[in-house]
């Protein structure tokens, strides 16, 4: 009971924390997509987030740090996974063995004049016919585009 009085506690503190950025959020304009690891796809899923975030009207992303206002960082990329091979043993058939892949991704938003960050998400696995890379800028953009607008919804009030 006491570890779930303080995890309350912790996820209270957290999520106070995270809205207290929100007006941050509301004035990133310009945005510098930098490393997102080491992943196997890390840097196909930095490209297709610097695609959409491109054609979106809210962001602009630039080329150089120093032209940004908030730099977007984490770790991002693709998982194998194979399947083992395995024999029935009463007919003989063999199955398995197939190779899947599934994203990652841990993110976060830094502004660049203070050094704090202002904006994160983890990606959560979910059904897609696209590609794992796709999957995973399509809702880092999403959830960066939805919040900011809260942010600046939050802002004019």
């Amino acid at each position: 009971m006491k570890r779930l009085f303080w995890g309350c506690i912790f996820v209270s503190l957290v999520t106070g924390a995270l809205f207290a950025q929100a007006p941050k959020l509301a004035n990133v304009r310009r945005i510098y997509i930098g490393s997102l690891g080491n992943e196997e796809g890390a840097d196909l899923v930095r490209e297709k987030i610097r695609l959409r975030l491109s054609k979106t009207e809210r962001f602009s992303v630039v080329e150089r740090p120093e032209s940004a206002d908030a730099i977007l960082t984490g770790v991002a990329g693709v998982v194998r996974t194979t399947a083992p091979v395995s024999t029935n043993t009463a007919t003989g058939a063999v199955s398995g063995g197939g190779t899947g892949f599934s994203g990652v991704g841990v993110l976060r938003l830094v502004d660049l004049r203070t050094d704090e960050t202002i904006w994160v998400f983890e990606y959560k696995r979910g059904f897609s016919f696209k590609g794992a890379s796709d999957r995973v800028a399509d809702k880092t953009v999403e959830q960066l585009l939805k919040d900011a607008e809260h942010a600046l919804a939050k802002k004019k009030r």
